[in-house]
């Protein structure tokens, strides 16, 4: 384990130098613990980051077992899989002409999805616009919420909802999620 407090958390978080390309999350350890979503750009999408440290913070998520395998999902799998994926495609389909549908799979999950050609123009955006940092922690659930207090990350939902930027959001999911259905 790295840090134990939420606030040694946050530093090591904010503070790490050796962030990596989205490529390079194999470089992860398989172990619990928290990770960061950074960007040179100012703005994502319209949703302005937190600067820290010569980048802006966009998003800060837990892995209950493994970093490599958490960070992977949201560098390469789906917008069913991956929180992050979702938030990003919603703030993105109407700027790239993206239309999210529903699975064929399991119409009864009515899963939020973007084609496997809009899958993976976002895999190359995210590639092409974020980089990671992480920090090894047992009990990554104990201290989530106040490091997202903490670092205050726009793309957040959960523990997040003082946020400037929560209600476009939050916003932007909910009208994804309706044309998804075909209610929008």
């Amino acid at each position: 384990m790295t840090e134990v407090t939420a606030s040694g958390v946050a530093k090591a978080l904010r503070d790490r130098a050796d962030r990596v390309r989205v490529d390079e999350v194999s470089r992860a350890r398989r172990a619990p613990g928290l990770y960061c979503w950074w960007s040179l750009s100012p703005a994502v999408f319209g949703i302005p980051g937190t600067r820290h440290r010569g980048a802006y913070l966009y998003y800060v998520g837990k892995a209950e077992k493994s970093l490599r395998s958490r960070l992977r999902t949201h560098a390469t799998g789906t917008t069913r899989s991956s929180t992050e994926r979702l938030t990003l495609a919603a703030l993105a389909f109407e700027v790239f002409g993206w239309t999210p549908g529903v699975s064929s799979r399991d119409p009864r999950r009515r899963a939020r999805l973007v084609d496997e050609v809009d899958e993976l123009a976002l895999t190359e955006w995210i590639a092409d616009n974020f980089s990671v940092s992480w920090v090894l922690h047992d009990e990554p659930a104990l201290v989530e919420s106040e490091v997202i207090r903490l670092l205050e990350p726009p793309l957040n939902l959960d523990h997040n909802g003082n946020h400037p930027e929560y209600a476009r959001v939050k916003a932007a999911r909910a009208n994804f999620r309706s044309v998804a259905r075909g209610e929008g």
